[in-house]
C-alpha cells in the first residue's frame, strides 16, 4: 500500500457456484511512471460462508513493467 498509496480494484465480474467462485477484477494504480491498469482473477473457496481459500492470479512480470517496482511475489 505505501508504494500504491491510490491503489483501486474494479470488479466487472464474479460468480459463485455454491462453495467455489471466481473474481475477475481491474486494480488501477500510479506507479513510478504513471497511472496503469493490471488485470486479474482470483479462485475462492469458502466453507460455512467464509472465504478459506483464495489463488490470486495476474502476470507479475506485467505489474513489475507497469508498476515500475521489481518486487519479490
Amino acid at each position: 500500500m505505501a508504494l500504491l498509496p491510490d491503489i483501486r480494484l474494479e470488479v466487472p465480474v464474479g460468480a459463485m457456484n455454491g462453495e467455489y467462485g471466481f473474481v475477475r477484477w481491474v486494480m488501477h494504480a500510479t506507479g513510478k511512471d504513471g497511472p496503469f491498469q493490471l488485470n486479474g482473477a482470483d479462485c475462492i473457496t469458502t466453507r460455512n460462508g467464509l472465504v478459506c481459500e483464495t489463488y490470486i492470479n495476474f502476470d507479475t512480470t506485467e505489474f513489475r513493467r507497469l508498476s515500475g517496482y521489481d518486487l519479490k511475489i
